[in-house]
């Protein structure tokens, strides 16, 4: 929004101002970006897939330290998941 435009709005017509800004296609392209930067955090920050971690800590062949290294490696990229998923949900609800 320009000055000038936002110029025009004041305490009695702040209302529109603020509709303007939220509306479906401002959420769709949040959800997106947001979603872009969490596949790009899982790309640039892990080695590993997901699944590789939790085939790996089904071996017997871990020692302690491994094992929790990759416990919480498992629960982080859970999480990041978990939240893709999300993201992903409410994309297609606003469709």
């Amino acid at each position: 929004m320009t000055n000038e435009e936002l110029d025009q709005y004041n305490i009695s017509n702040i209302d529109e101002l603020v509709l303007s800004m939220v509306n479906v296609d401002n959420e769709r392209r949040a959800l997106n970006k947001i979603l872009l930067l969490l596949n790009e955090l899982k790309e640039v920050t892990y080695t590993t897939t997901l699944e590789e971690n939790i085939n790996r800590i089904q071996s017997n062949e871990l020692n302690d330290d491994e094992r929790y290294s990759l416990i919480y490696l498992i629960g982080q990229k859970q999480i990041l998941e978990n939240a893709c998923r999300w993201i992903e949900n409410a994309l297609s609800q606003l469709k």
